[in-house]
């Protein structure tokens, strides 16, 4: 499942997606996936401190209200295995509560957890964190999520933009909190 480049963002394609509309996988749903080919909205961004500090901070959920806009943990540990109750906030859009399982963690480096959005095969959603140290004091956290589903195309139409705003909300937040002296 891992991929050297997993984090390149893959763009939605217009021509492609009215395609699926019209097709017999969007008219008949339950017979396959629309679109076989995994969906990601992908961001980054660079932060002037250690990775460590930075880690410390995005796997702290208990604090995570203090400084995140886009997602709040309610419940849940960060250990491969556990359910996490998470709530959602894209911009311009209505919160979402999701119960996802933390797939991988890989401390001071990476963490993934693997969410879906009413039952498996409908909206699924692998989100992960990757921190790469670049010096010292100095790292990039990759923010990456990768759709599967039937609603996939329609769902990314309407909200994509929003939840790619989101990341880089959060990215920005947690560069400010992670700077902070």
């Amino acid at each position: 499942m891992h991929q050297d480049n997993w984090h390149k963002s893959q763009s939605i394609n217009i021509k492609e997606y009215i395609s699926v509309l019209t097709s017999n996988a969007f008219r008949f749903p339950f017979l396959r996936e629309v679109n076989s080919e995994m969906q990601k909205i992908c961001t980054d961004i660079i932060i002037d401190a250690p990775a460590e500090k930075v880690w410390g901070i995005l796997t702290d959920f208990e604090n995570f209200d203090d400084w995140n806009p886009f997602i709040q943990v309610r419940k849940g540990k960060l250990e491969t295995g556990a359910q996490l109750e998470i709530l959602l906030q894209p911009p311009g859009q209505k919160a979402m509560t999701m119960r996802p399982t933390v797939v991988k963690v890989e401390p001071v480096k990476e963490f993934r957890w693997l969410g879906s959005l009413w039952v498996r095969g409908i909206f699924d959603g692998e989100h992960a964190f990757r921190i790469e140290e670049l010096d010292e004091n100095r790292s990039r956290l990759i923010q990456c999520e990768r759709f599967r589903g039937v609603l996939v195309p329609l769902i990314l139409h309407l909200m994509g933009k929003n939840i790619e705003q989101g990341f880089e909300s959060m990215n920005l937040s947690l560069k400010k909190e992670s700077e902070k002296a």
